[in-house]
């Protein structure tokens, strides 16, 4: 026995018996009410035309088949509720109606939706796969309402993909352009964070399969939701490519913080893309941004705000040469630093953390008051990095020898850099445990190749190269060392000229 549903409304609200439906069972159109699931027992339920089954606070269970060729299934109310079974089930349009921290789990795979709606609450594929249909697409996918799939699980899309510009198959995030055809393919996202290599990624990731998979010249824009950052810093993603089941950065040509959006051009062929940090050690700050990558390592600055662009993030930068700070009482956390000395009338108070940074002296004047529950630091120290006048008179002379540090143990190769930071030009030095490939670039905060120094077959032991950037703009960039498919970066600072 077949169940036909065509143009009616169908509803199904939580009370506190299932409806069953089996080989023996049939509904005419009608509303029904007070009801915890819909459960399909055995035999096949078709919906068609223009039929609106709406499910509120309720599961649906298949064991039966369930397939549409057209209306809406909308799950809606403030339950978490389920979509499953051990049957098959096809669905036209999928409509996510969940209020509050509700959301709806797959029990099992869904098959050939042409779109799933999201008006309110999250989909949890929950180790299963969503398999969109040839017109299938997620639409009004956004921050607060979206698809996790913290067990497990894909989105699947399936499309034919010829000389692609901008396409972004099923809306699924991953935009494509190529001047080659790449015929039918197949793309998986899921969002599980993979491992890149002592550290986790977003919790996002796409595999692309196409037909054709080679001299592709192809871009990609990569998409992310905040929420998916992993607490990973978004100053500090970039995208890695897996090849030969191991995670490589490639780094990006331009990072979007605004639409959550990386870029990556010139790709040969594409394979699995997540994103995460490019850099990867020790952090002695604690704010999840990497000493050798991070612009203030001493002090926590997740943003990574420098607004002079000199290197230096705002947090560590001297303020002045002299300050003086007139009566006036602090509330919040502050921190001054100065390059030579600090005289301060100030009061502090409602359990502020103040800190005052001198070169040479601070001076407590009369009325200067630290209230209780207030932490005051008075810390006579150089501000992080010397201001970039006093590095001037480098410029144009030849940088000195770099030596590096003996072989570790495990015999990883070395990459050491002087001066650091360095006004016209500096030296790099790289030393190899064996003979081997290496490749030798510079890159920018954004992941961007901006130079080339060197590439090819070496020997083991000591080699150097000097960097001379002409039109560079001041600010951080990274030596990128790449010796027998390893990775290892050096951050490196020119000062603006």
């Amino acid at each position: 026995m077949n169940l036909l549903l065509s143009h009616c409304l169908f509803a199904i609200h939580r009370a506190s018996k299932p409806l069953v439906m089996a080989l023996f069972f049939t509904i005419a159109c009608q509303t029904v009410h007070a009801q915890v699931k819909w459960h399909i027992t055995g035999g096949t339920v078709k919906i068609i035309g223009e039929t609106s089954l709406v499910l509120q606070d309720a599961d649906l269970i298949n064991d039966g088949q369930l397939t549409a060729s057209g209306g809406i299934v909308s799950f809606s109310g403030t339950a978490q509720n389920t979509l499953g079974g051990t049957g098959v089930t096809q669905l036209f349009d999928l409509r996510i109606d969940k209020s509050g921290a509700a959301l709806l789990q797959l029990g099992n795979d869904l098959f050939g939706s042409r779109q799933v709606l999201f008006v309110q609450g999250h989909l949890d594929l929950n180790g299963h796969n969503l398999l969109l249909g040839q017109e299938g697409i997620l639409v009004n996918e956004a921050e607060q309402h979206r698809i996790l799939g913290p067990a497990g699980g894909e989105i699947i899309k399936t499309v034919n993909l010829n000389a692609p510009a901008g396409v972004n198959p099923g809306n699924l995030g991953l935009t494509i352009s190529s001047p080659s055809n790449l015929g039918p393919t197949t793309i998986h996202r899921g969002h599980q964070a993979q491992v890149l290599g002592n550290d986790a990624g977003i919790e996002r990731y796409f595999t692309v399969t196409p037909t054709n998979n080679a001299a592709l010249d192809a871009t990609i824009l990569f998409s992310y939701f905040d929420a998916e950052r992993n607490g990973l810093p978004e100053a500090t993603l970039s995208l890695w490519e897996e090849n030969n089941g191991m995670w490589e950065p490639r780094g990006s040509e331009s990072h979007d913080t605004t639409s959550n959006l990386l870029e990556i051009n010139n790709l040969e062929q594409l394979q699995k893309w997540t994103a995460g940090v490019l850099q990867t050690g020790p952090d002695s700050d604690g704010d999840q941004i990497p000493d050798n990558s991070d612009n203030c390592p001493d002090v926590a600055n997740p943003d990574q705000e420098d607004t002079n662009n000199n290197g230096v993030g705002d947090v560590c930068e001297c303020q002045g040469t002299d300050i003086v700070l007139s009566p006036q009482t602090i509330t919040q956390d502050t921190q001054h630093r100065a390059e030579e000395t600090i005289v301060s009338s100030e009061t502090l108070t409602n359990g502020a953390t103040v800190i005052y940074q001198a070169g040479t002296s601070i001076t407590l004047q009369p009325g200067f008051h630290a209230g209780p529950g207030t932490t005051f630091s008075a810390v006579i120290e150089d501000c992080a990095i010397p201001p970039a006048a006093n590095l001037l008179s480098h410029a144009g002379a030849s940088a000195p020898e770099v030596l590096p540090e003996p072989f570790t143990p495990d015999g990883e190769p070395q990459l050491r850099v002087a001066p650091n930071p360095f006004v016209s030009e500096t030296q790099f030095a790289f030393s190899l445990p064996e003979k081997g490939w290496v490749d030798l670039t510079m890159v920018d905060v954004s992941g961007k190749q901006v130079g080339q120094l060197s590439g090819g077959t070496f020997a083991a032991g000591v080699h150097r190269q000097t960097w001379a950037p002409r039109s560079l703009p001041g600010g951080i960039y990274f030596a990128r060392l790449v010796f027998e498919g390893r990775v290892f970066t050096q951050k490196v600072v020119l000062i603006g000229r």
